[in-house]
């Protein structure tokens, strides 16, 4: 706290690398996760009596969030897990390549195999396969340079494997972004957000500008609008400081309550 107390820091972000770790190795809704998530909420909860210590709870505004959602893998017996070489031959149609690496999956065919592989993919239970130009709005990635032919997306908790079974997760995100269990958090609370807030829910996108505001900084260009978020913010106060503030990654609401992975904290600066 002393950064922004005694220093003339602006902005410090803080990553958690849990409960993203734990959650990946023993599945989300275990106990080891869950413990892992009480430690995050005492961490959280220092870190607000830290700024109320150092006097900056009118100074100092803090939002949490995250990066993804997660779900737990299915896994035999209790699922027939997806093996795309069984209606394929990988090694004869596919020249690229990236699969078993969870529900999201990419393939670049060889030369004249494109509807073929398509063709292939769309008869393989419990996934969906899209043309690079096919694929939904939502994802934001069609019009992507780097993104091969054939996208693939398993249903909730399945993995795309190619060949073999080598996939040892037991919790994972990336699969279609409208699922519940792929949403994050987001939270707010400082000087500049309102109390008690619930916003509607919003692409993270939307963030980035967020903060420029609040960090009084000019974006650069964006996907995001400050239009999504800006309900949640108070009237702007007519002062010659300009605010800073703490974020860590969380939810969609805005309050004195929070718990997550990421935060970050900004500070107004003074202009001299």
């Amino acid at each position: 706290m002393s950064w922004f107390s005694e220093e003339d820091f602006h902005l410090v972000t803080l990553y958690y690398g849990q409960p993203d770790r734990v959650g990946h190795a023993k599945g989300p809704d275990t106990p080891d996760r869950k413990e892992i998530i009480r430690q995050i909420d005492r961490t959280i909860g220092y870190l607000r009596d830290a700024i109320d210590r150092h006097n900056l709870t009118d100074r100092l505004n803090v939002i949490i969030t995250s990066d993804h959602g997660m779900t737990t893998v299915k896994k035999k017996p209790q699922v027939d897990e997806v093996i795309l070489n069984k209606y394929l031959n990988l090694f004869k149609v596919a020249k690229f390549e990236i699969l078993d690496y969870g529900g999201f999956g990419i393939l670049t065919p060889r030369p004249g195999k494109e509807q073929e592989v398509f063709d292939a993919l769309s008869n393989v239970p419990n996934i969906t396969v899209y043309k690079k130009n096919e694929i939904p709005e939502s994802f934001h990635l069609a019009k992507s340079e780097r993104l091969p032919p054939i996208v693939i997306i398993a249903d909730l908790g399945f993995n795309l494997n190619s060949r073999l079974i080598v996939y040892v997760n037991k919790g994972d995100h990336g699969f279609h972004n409208t699922e519940m269990d792929m949403k994050t958090i987001f939270r707010a609370f400082g000087p500049s957000f309102k109390r008690s807030y619930l916003s509607e829910p919003f692409d993270s996108i939307h963030i980035y500008p967020l903060m420029c505001k609040l960090l009084q900084i000019e974006p650069a260009p964006h996907n995001g609008s400050l239009s999504v978020t800006e309900d949640m913010l108070l009237p702007a106060p007519t002062t010659t400081t300009k605010p800073s503030f703490t974020t860590p990654q969380g939810s969609f609401t805005t309050g004195h309550d929070g718990l997550n992975k990421n935060v970050s904290a900004l500070r107004p600066f003074h202009e001299h």
